[in-house]
């Protein structure tokens, strides 16, 4: 009995240190002001929608306005918000002198290695996603419908996508379209 006990704790703490090994390490980035953050991690949040952004798009920062009143109408409601810098050679102090321009009203985050850029799976700025409170991502694509080319845009948006998601998420809905196109700047993979 005793070498059955010892075999099956001894199986027991195999299988836990192969699980502690196979777990992914949590995301740890720099926020504008240089401290570090795990935007994933922690609190009861309902949803974590991310906006990846670079200094330089225009297309980018002609959605500023709408994405600080969405974090203003959702962050009460239990979403947390960050902006990504996605430029890979860019310097923090250029997204922080960005960030603080255009008055983001969620922390700014600089993501010089894409790590979050490749967990959301995105590909141009502006592009936002959303991940459920376990951290799946359940939203990427973009903000609204306002631009239907480059150098295209409408009077005003008909289809608001970003806010549909959060909507669906806090509801505890399925997201009704998962991905949706983005029309943008391209992210430049880091070197």
């Amino acid at each position: 009995m005793r070498r059955f006990n010892f075999a099956a704790h001894l199986f027991i703490l195999v299988v836990i240190a192969a699980r502690a090994q196979t777990l992914p390490k949590p995301i740890e980035v720099r926020d504008v002001h240089g401290a570090n953050v795990k935007p994933m991690e922690g609190g009861s949040r309902k949803a974590t929608c991310l906006l990846f952004i670079s200094t330089d798009c225009p297309i980018s920062n002609k959605y500023a306005p709408e994405f600080g009143r969405i974090v203003k109408q959702y962050s009460p409601k239990g979403v947390v918000f960050y902006v990504v810098y996605t430029d890979a050679e860019g310097k923090p102090a250029n997204a922080a002198k960005h960030w603080k321009d255009f008055a983001y009203p969620c922390p700014g985050l600089f993501d010089p290695k894409h790590q979050l850029v490749k967990k959301a799976g995105a590909t141009v700025t502006p592009e936002s996603a959303v991940f459920d409170s376990k951290g799946s991502l359940v939203y990427r694509g973009r903000i609204n419908d306002l631009y239907m080319d480059f150098g295209k845009p409408r009077y005003a948006p008909t289809v608001h996508d970003l806010k549909r998601s959060l909507d669906a998420v806090l509801a505890g809905k399925p997201v009704p379209i998962k991905t949706t196109k983005v029309i943008g700047c391209t992210i430049y993979n880091p070197p």
